[in-house]
């Protein structure tokens, strides 16, 4: 793992990833043929969850994180104002659970999902 980009992940993170066969930052230009963009933010999360799907169906693990340092990630990698740094995800191949640290070891079961009742709305925001 390159230290230029390891080492501005949050503690947990790097032994969350430690072992990863790659850490992938999602940046999203700010501009679009000459014109702010709008959706920019969402194209980018559109791609990440192709990615996503994509690692899924190739048997891979992919996990998205946040908990890094934004600013120093932009100096660190020189990104240019006009672009937006999103988050992150790691992709790697499966391994046991006893690779795991003991904290992550017992993260590592099924969680409930919330009924869609609980995340859409119809209307206005109540």
């Amino acid at each position: 793992m390159k230290p230029i980009y390891f080492n501005t992940l949050v503690d947990f993170n790097k032994s969350l990833v430690k072992n990863a066969s790659v850490l992938v930052l999602i940046i999203s230009d700010k501009f679009l043929y000459d014109r702010k963009s709008t959706t920019n933010q969402f194209n980018a999360g559109a791609a990440w969850q192709n990615i996503a799907l994509q690692a899924y169906d190739m048997r891979l693990v992919i996990h998205g994180i946040s908990g890094f340092d934004y600013n120093k990630i932009r100096i660190n990698l020189n990104v240019p104002e006009n672009y937006n740094i999103i988050a992150s995800f790691v992709i790697g191949k499966p391994a046991s659970k006893e690779k795991l640290s003991k904290e992550l070891q017992e993260k590592e079961i099924i969680s409930n999902r919330k009924e869609l009742s609980e995340i859409i709305v119809e209307g206005k925001f109540k």
